[in-house]
């Protein structure tokens, strides 16, 4: 869990709920959970040394008071029967604030557990057909790798797509260990989606369709209980471990007690794929907020 959101997950008395796959909970103090030793320094002889935590510090800093600005945009409260069209509230955003929502989506992604694990597995799998003894440079590695996946993320966000802020209502989101993600960071991409819980009652939903009007650049959807709790279950998918809650523990699915990282099948499902048509095509005819 980010440091710099920790906080807008804690409850009344100040903790944070961590949800095992095995069903056994902890409730704690943020900070006790998910720190990474030395996990962003680059520990190589010559200028390569150096660490890219500095990379992430201002997204850090920045993403509370961001979140909240974010929480401040109206929306229409989700209900069963409205059209995900009738939902939609457009919003103007400053370009300050759309880089600042990119940079802290991308610092979130390349920095998740499901994201390390990815890494690792493609060091090991490099290590093996070379037959090089790097493993003790693993972490190493990963720095290098996340200092590279975070520019290539940060600008394909910065080219364009739609933000959407999904809110949860009456009802919170959890946090995972991993996204619905598509951007690799190998390279900048001009189609892409990925969908992040920021705080218990918004998730982002951001993403980059072949056709789509560029105004507004962002917008709300309030969503019903359903559909709270269809993300929640993305969420586990992406998770092996644990998942993080404020108030509301989710029904545990098979797909994260068997403690695995899993996909949705090419990170898509039929809502998801509704939502971002529906966004895509919307253009409001008069100003927006």
């Amino acid at each position: 869990m980010a440091r710099g959101l920790s906080g807008l997950w804690k409850d009344r008395e100040g903790k944070v709920t961590r949800l095992s796959w095995d069903r056994t909970t902890l409730s704690a103090p943020p900070k006790q959970f998910g720190a990474i030793t030395n996990g962003h320094h680059i520990k190589l002889n010559g200028p390569w040394a150096g660490s890219i935590e500095p990379l992430f510090d201002d997204a850090d800093s920045v993403l509370p008071s961001l979140a909240a600005k974010l929480e401040g945009l109206s929306y229409v409260a989700g209900k069963y029967d409205a059209a995900i069209d009738k939902r939609i509230t457009a919003h103007e955003i400053t370009p300050d604030d759309r880089k600042l929502i990119g940079e802290g989506l991308a610092s979130l992604l390349v920095r998740c557990p499901a994201h390390r694990h990815q890494s690792h597995l493609t060091t090991e799998r490099f290590a093996g057909r070379t037959g090089d003894k790097i493993q003790k440079h693993d972490d190493t590695l990963i720095a290098l790798n996340i200092n590279q996946y975070y520019r290539q993320i940060v600008q394909s966000l910065e080219r364009g797509g739609k933000i959407v802020l999904l809110r949860s209502g009456e009802r919170e989101f959890v946090m995972g260990e991993g996204y619905l993600n598509t951007l690799a960071g190998y390279t900048v991409e001009l189609w892409y989606q990925c969908l992040v819980p920021l705080t218990p009652s918004m998730a982002v939903l951001a993403f980059a369709p072949c056709r789509y009007w560029t105004n507004p650049p962002i917008c709300t959807i309030g969503l019903n209980h359903a559909e709270v709790d269809l993300i929640n279950e993305v969420t586990q998918v992406y998770s092996r471990d644990y998942i993080f809650y404020r108030n509301e523990a989710p029904k545990l699915i098979d797909a994260f007690t068997t403690r695995e990282f899993r996909n949705v099948q090419y990170h898509r499902f039929d809502w998801l794929d509704a939502v971002m048509q529906a966004v895509a095509a919307y253009a409001p005819r008069r100003g927006v907020s």
